[in-house]
Parts: C-alpha cells; structure tokens; sequence
C-alpha cells in the first residue's frame, strides 16, 4: 500500500448516492428491505403490442420470514391500472385506481407512485405477497380482466419491536444500507473497496461472500485507526465508504504512471497518427472525467509502432473488472482490451 491519496472520483459517488436517496424513496433503517424491482411487469390476462408479455393475473412476491405484528410497506408506479388488489396472507386491499385523461377511456400513462401498507397477524415462515388484477365488468355478468403495469416495486419491513436496529451487528447495518442501494450505487461502491484493495469479486452490486468480506477488514482497521465507527444513518454509511476509499487508496486504482513488473493497460483506441492519437486521449478523459474517473487517459507508444490511447493502468483483475464496468456505462468501445505493460515502450 501507498500512503493515503484524494480522489476526486468518491466524491462524484457519494453524489450520486446522495442524489439517489434523494430521488427515489427509499426505507428508513428502521425498515428491512425485502423485495425490489424496476422492471415494468404487466398483469392481466392477454397480450397487449408494445407492453411486455403478460405475466399473469397474478405476481407473487417472495417476502422470507415475517412475523406476527410486523408492518409491510408496498411502494409502486402503476400504468393503466382499474381494478386490481394486494393480498397478504388472509388480507385483501384494493390499490387505488387511475382516472382517464379527458377524453380516453381508459388510463393510459404512468401514475405517480404509491404506498399500501399491512400489518402481518400472524407469523409466516415464507411469507408472499401477491399483487393481482380484477374483472373490470363486475356485476355485469362478463368477465374481463383489468390489464395493467407496475413497475419500480419495493417492499420494506419494519419489525414488531421497531427498534431492535441497535441490536444489530455493524455489518449487519453495513448489509441493509448495500442491499437498500440502487444497484449502479452497489457497483460503485464495489468499486472503491476493488480500487483500495479490499475486494476481489465481481463488480455486480450483489451482496456476496466477497463484499462481506471486504467490509470486515474495513471495520477492523478503521476500529484499530479510530476506535469507533458511524453507521447510524445511509448518510453516515456512504461517508465511511468515502473515508475507506481514501485510506485504503493505492496504485491498483490505475492512476499509477509506471509499470510494476505485472501491470495492465486498459487499450481504448490506436492511431498511427500522434496528433489524432492525442486529441482523442483529450476526449476520453474529459468523459471519464465527467463520470468521476480522473486522470486516466493518455496516449502510450507501443513496441508494434502505433499510438494507443489508454484509460488507466491496474493489476490484471483490477483491469478486466475496470473494462467491464466502463464498456456498461458507454465509456469506452465494446472492443477495448487490457493489454500487458511489456506491449508498451516506458523510455528510461
């Protein structure tokens, strides 16, 4: 490890994660997230062109373990929604209806998203929650399911006894406040620990053996640093991935500047041209930039005679993970590769 450095790239993240908190409602630590979705499932019983297939007249939601007093907040958009409910266990709610634009007979657009809570009465343990679509002609004698969609499902928890939060381990706190994330939020965080040397899996935004990992050697060193630690609140969660980041910061980030022996560089482009070659290094760093990676790009001369523009040095997983999650975000062409430091010439 190197001595501690700033990065302005954490400071990026933690905008996005506060703008994410800000944007999205999301469950207090008080609640326990259970389920999330943010894809548009369509409800009913036919095929509609230009929605997704029908899932059915039911979608069922695998809530684990629930227990008898605990309180279940749903939270959705709906699109087109008439007649439809929410049944957990022995319960039945009816999800409030749109109203049609005027002048159209049925509500076509997207809602703005609403909340339904239920309170459990008895102990489950595989607990399920079922959002269902109902006859639009009731009483008619017809039978003509309603067809709608619903997209951007959560479903929190909040426990019987509300506060037993202070029970629970840090890196318990650590597991809600990553799970409770959105998922490019989870990545980045990831990320950081991957760039301080701490995680050595995938960057998928997924709760795993190596992300645990991860955070209990950075609780177990900023405890022998500073003797304590804040994770009270998402806020003060994302302030100790900031403050990981940067203690932890080494030179696997890619912005070291010479090779190590086993060094990998992250190939964007190639140019026999140094000028062109230049001007296109130019480019990429200000997008890299503007997405929070700084400092990375230049142009390096390779043994075959041609200018290559690079986004960064790192080890070779370090390289491979950085190129997988550039290529997701756009910011680099599908076909860029990491290509060994012997492949370039470093001069003296």
């Amino acid at each position: 490890m190197t001595d501690s450095k700033k990065d302005p790239k954490l400071k990026t993240h933690l905008l996005i994660f506060i703008l994410a908190i800000l944007g999205v409602p999301r469950a207090i630590f008080a609640q326990e997230l259970l389920f999330r979705n943010f894809e548009k499932i369509h409800i009913g019983d036919e095929n509609i062109s230009g929605w997704p297939n029908v899932y059915g007249l039911c979608v069922n939601l695998p809530l684990g373990p629930i227990n008898n007093g605990d309180k279940i907040e749903i939270i959705y958009i709906p699109y087109g929604l008439e007649n439809a409910f929410i049944r957990f266990g022995a319960t039945e709610l009816r999800l409030a209806p749109q109203v049609p634009n005027h002048g159209q007979k049925r509500p076509n657009y997207w809602g703005s998203m609403n909340s339904v809570a239920i309170t459990s009465n008895e102990n489950m343990l595989s607990g399920f929650l079922n959002i269902c679509s109902d006859n639009v002609k009731i009483g008619s004698g017809q039978v003509d399911y309603d067809d709608f969609m619903i997209s951007s499902i959560t479903v929190s928890r909040t426990k019987q006894n509300g506060g037993q939060s202070d029970s629970l381990s840090d890196i318990q706190k650590i597991q809600y406040f990553f799970d409770g994330a959105l998922g490019i939020d989870a990545e980045h965080i990831q990320v950081s620990l991957l760039e301080a040397g701490l995680y050595a899996g995938d960057i998928d935004g997924v709760w795993n053996v190596e992300t645990r990992q991860a955070f209990v050697d950075a609780l177990d060193w900023m405890y022998s640093r500073a003797g304590k630690v804040d994770l009270s609140n998402e806020q003060a969660f994302y302030k100790f991935v900031s403050a990981t980041r940067d203690i932890f910061f080494d030179e696997d980030s890619g912005l070291a500047q010479w090779p190590t022996g086993n060094s990998y560089l992250l190939s964007v482009m190639a140019h026999q041209d140094l000028y062109v070659a230049r001007k296109n290094a130019q480019m990429l760093d200000q997008r890299l930039t503007t997405h929070g990676y700084p400092n990375r790009a230049r142009t390096m001369f390779t043994t075959s005679g041609w200018y290559v523009v690079t986004a960064g040095m790192y080890s070779k997983f370090g390289c491979e993970q950085k190129a997988n999650l550039f290529k997701r975000e756009g910011l680099i062409a599908s076909d860029s590769y990491c290509a060994p430091e012997s492949k370039f010439m470093w001069g003296d």
